[in-house]
């Protein structure tokens, strides 16, 4: 049944229970008149689940109030609501703003239908590196450090989709590529910096020379008078 037909369905049942006037029209065909607006049946809400890490950033939602159909009912209004206002908070736009760590619902509500979506909010507080400090050689690769954050209750994250920039204070020390590799490029000392989201955390490293031998560079044994 298409959307019209839908429509004179709903307009019939609503019918059953409203004035209903019938008026004469061309070729001996009726016209119902009256009737009652559609009524929300669900509510849609999209994005239904997103995070927030940043304290300045927001996400805003959008409802959508349909009937027992599926279709939409427009202007209807819209109120929002969040199950945790200590987590986050909406306004009457459903803009969602974070207000600590944690998980929370957003409700939005028409009529007596209701719709929801998720908000995981991870306020990013602190970044730490593996270790304080590491010594490597020149012309040994060294994996990239591990990265750790924190919450502004000291607790540890998952952020696995954060980009961590590299840098080095030193390139005539050591590098650092976009991976977080860390090559000896001279011996002597330098910091390697990981910064995520304005936060950042530094690791001193120093550069020992390379073994010797190990870049091919050294004689090899005498294999003694040739014949």
């Amino acid at each position: 049944m298409g959307a019209g037909g839908m429509a004179v369905m709903r307009t019939l049942r609503c019918s059953l229970f409203s004035p209903v006037f019938l008026a004469p029209v061309l070729f001996g065909a009726v016209a119902l008149l009256g009737g009652c607006p559609a009524k929300v049946a669900t509510v849609d809400v999209t994005p239904p689940k997103f995070t927030l890490r940043g304290e300045n950033e927001q996400k805003s939602l959008v409802a959508t109030p349909k009937d027992e159909d599926g279709e939409e009912v427009e202007g209807k209004q819209v109120t929002w609501t969040s199950s945790d206002s200590g987590i986050a908070v909406v306004d009457s736009t459903g803009k969602v703003k974070p207000a600590g760590s944690g998980t929370a619902t957003i409700t939005a509500k028409a009529d007596e239908a209701t719709g929801t979506a998720t908000v995981t909010v991870q306020l990013l507080k602190g970044v730490r590196l593996e270790a304080p400090a590491i010594v490597i050689k020149v012309g040994t690769p060294r994996p990239a450090l591990k990265v750790a954050f924190s919450n502004e209750k000291g607790e540890m994250i998952d952020i696995k989709d954060s980009k961590v920039e590299w840098k080095t204070a030193d390139p005539n020390v050591a590098t650092v590529g976009p991976d977080g590799v860390i090559n000896g490029v001279n011996p002597g000392s330098t910091s390697i910096t990981a910064k995520v989201e304005g936060l950042s955390a530094d690791v001193a490293v120093t550069v020992n020379p390379a073994d010797a031998g190990a870049d091919g560079g050294a004689a090899a044994p005498d294999a003694g008078p040739k014949k």
